[in-house]
């Protein structure tokens, strides 16, 4: 999916590139959509060009989907379903959580979920990104 931008800039706001084969470190992807032009994605600070399913993430970056160790797999964004609380999505997520760590103990340690809105990224990395530096 492009941002806004992106197919403003990029593709002069021509509405057919969407089913349009593009590279992207020379592995082709099909544009599936454009973002809505306020949608910038979840984190001040990082506004993406376009967005990729984390499925191609081993062709794009090299990362390894079948490496349980890994935690950056575990960054999940998203948003709650219409009708679901925070508290339930939290306690579903913790529930997968355990379950990993069942299945694969020597893989996965002890995982525990929160929810945060989307925002700056001292709320990911903490002290000191998550000070008022901003005046």
């Amino acid at each position: 999916m492009l941002s806004y931008a992106y197919w403003h800039t990029h593709f002069q706001d021509d509405r057919g590139v969407v089913g349009r084969v593009v590279r992207v470190n020379g592995h082709p992807l099909t544009i599936l959509g454009v973002g809505p032009a306020e949608f910038n994605g979840t984190l001040l600070f990082f506004n993406p060009d376009f967005f990729v399913p984390v499925v191609e993430d081993p062709l794009l970056v090299g990362n390894d989907l079948n490496a349980r160790g890994n935690p950056w797999i575990f960054e999940t964004m998203g948003y709650l379903k219409p009708g679901v609380t925070p508290a339930q999505a939290v306690a579903d997520m913790n529930s997968i959580g355990a379950d990993l760590q069942r299945t694969y103990p020597k893989d996965v340690g002890k995982m525990t979920f929160v929810l945060r809105r989307p925002s700056l990224y001292g709320d990911y990395l903490g002290r000191p990104v998550g000070h008022s530096w901003l005046g």
